[in-house]
């Protein structure tokens, strides 16, 4: 159980400013590659004493940080206050810098909304503010009017803060709802759930306190026998409740019931390894920290031998267009498979159509791209979604099923993507596929050694590469190479 947080809802919100009568109009400096190494190293020893989950979450941090684009600016005391942008660039990772110490004193996942044109110089701005206005008391003439909101690098709420001209007009924190609050709680925001299953929880929420001294309670959440806290998708930039259970805790797992339909047994045995815990707990890790998915997920493997795309040719595998909710809050997803195409894959094979398929899942259940624009097109447009921002993901999943090289799990995850289709119908440029392919060392010449497509082409038949099964086998597969 968290400890206790005790805190006052009628607040005299007072901040005291001193006057340093100095407009900052700079827009901030690029960082250098050896204070970029710092950083970094800050972040790795701060993920080695964290724990599975916070390392994975500060994992992605650091795959999906903008390093070369961050900023600094000098503030009060010496101090150098870093913003490094991730996918979204309103979202970044702040750093309070001590050059003369050569120290790093904070660091914080920041979300910033500016009241002006949201750009590098307002997030800047809000940095500042915060830094001079609530931790110095010192007004630094910005004219900033604002919010910014503060994570933990393992993506858990700490404060926000509202500013109108460099004044605070609230701030917001997480805390136990006190017992005589409970009763003005609107009966809307806990319909949903059976409060008697919660009888030995606690009951915290998210106040926003005004300096005029009125407490508002914004939202409500349970916290039991685990952790359960506010976080921030890094791409949409939303917050979301979010449950990290480990040990005697709870179910740390999203994936809460696999129903295999399944009778080729060599696919049957990819999907039986689901239920392991390094399978699970990979593809939990996308869809928790990427997608911010927390209901738990059903899902049901169909076997389809007679799946064909719309030209009439045979397709591997899909996904049920519309995932729902159950009863429970329960998202159930259909994947269905054509054993047909996988007689001699290897497991490898096997498992990448399995997680890309889940992929598809996830985005639709969460309304990524727009209703009615085609099952087909929407599909390819998820391929470009994936190639761009979550290849790395997937492809760590993979090594960690198979212990395989990443650089080998990459080519296998490209290989599902289909780039021909992406480049004819624009939904990517042949220059940005090019620029993502030598990301990962690889090129798009077909006679050449590192041509993306040699690895997955021999996954593809399991005698070249990787694991393969033999009908009536008891375990995942033997290793060939």
């Amino acid at each position: 159980m968290k400890p206790k947080i005790f805190i006052t809802l009628s607040i005299f919100f007072f901040i005291s400013i001193s006057c340093r009568k100095s407009t900052n109009e700079q827009i901030g400096n690029q960082i250098e590659i050896d204070l970029i190494a710092k950083l970094k190293a800050r972040i790795i020893e701060q993920k080695r004493i964290s724990s599975h989950y916070d390392a994975v979450v500060i994992d992605t941090l650091l795959n999906q940080s903008k390093w070369q684009n961050g900023v600094k600016i000098t503030a009060s005391n010496g101090k150098e206050l870093i913003f490094v942008p991730t996918i979204n660039n309103s979202i970044g990772l702040e750093f309070f810098y001590d050059k003369s110490k050569n120290s790093i004193d904070s660091i914080n996942i920041v979300k910033v909304a500016s009241y002006q044109k949201n750009d590098i110089k307002q997030t800047l701005n809000a940095i500042e503010a915060y830094y001079e206005i609530v931790l110095l008391k010192r007004n630094p003439n910005l004219k900033y009017s604002g919010k910014i909101q503060a994570f933990s690098i393992s993506n858990k709420y700490k404060y926000s803060y509202s500013f109108q001209e460099d004044q605070v007009i609230n701030r917001g924190i997480v805390a136990p709802v006190p017992k005589n609050e409970t009763t003005k709680i609107k009966s809307s925001e806990m319909k949903s759930l059976n409060v008697k299953s919660f009888s030995n929880c606690e009951l915290w929420g998210h106040f926003t306190i005004w300096s005029d001294g009125r407490t508002t309670l914004d939202y409500t959440y349970f916290v039991c026998s685990c952790d359960v806290n506010t976080g921030i998708n890094l791409q949409s930039g939303n917050t979301f409740i979010k449950s990290l259970c480990e040990g005697g805790g709870g179910d740390p797992n999203l994936i809460k019931d696999i129903k295999n339909q399944i009778k080729d047994t060599c696919l049957k045995k990819v999907i039986e390894y689901l239920q392991s815990y390094p399978v699970n707990n990979s593809i939990t890790n996308i869809l928790k920290n990427i997608f911010s998915v927390n209901n738990k997920i059903n899902l049901t493997f169909i076997e389809d031998p007679n799946l064909k795309k719309l030209n009439g040719t045979e397709l591997e595998a899909r996904t049920s267009s519309f995932p729902f909710q159950n009863s429970l809050g329960e998202i159930e997803i259909n994947i269905f498979i054509n054993p047909t195409m996988f007689k001699n894959t290897s497991q490898e094979f096997r498992a990448t159509t399995i997680i890309h398929e889940i992929m598809h899942a996830s985005f639709r259940f969460n309304n990524s791209f727009p209703n009615g624009i085609g099952d087909l097109f929407e599909q390819r447009l998820q391929h470009a979604e994936m190639l761009e921002n979550y290849t790395n993901e997937m492809a760590d999943a993979l090594v960690t099923v198979f212990g395989m090289s990443k650089q080998n799990a990459i080519s296998l995850t490209l290989f599902g993507l289909g780039d021909s289709n992406l480049i004819s119908e624009n939904v990517i440029s042949s220059q940005n596929f090019q620029n993502i392919i030598t990301k990962w060392g690889y090129n798009n010449n077909p006679t050449s050694n590192f041509f993306w497509k040699i690895p997955a082409t021999m996954y593809q038949t399991s005698e070249n590469l990787g694991t393969f099964c033999k009908s009536g086998q008891l375990d995942l597969g033997t290793t060939t190479n």
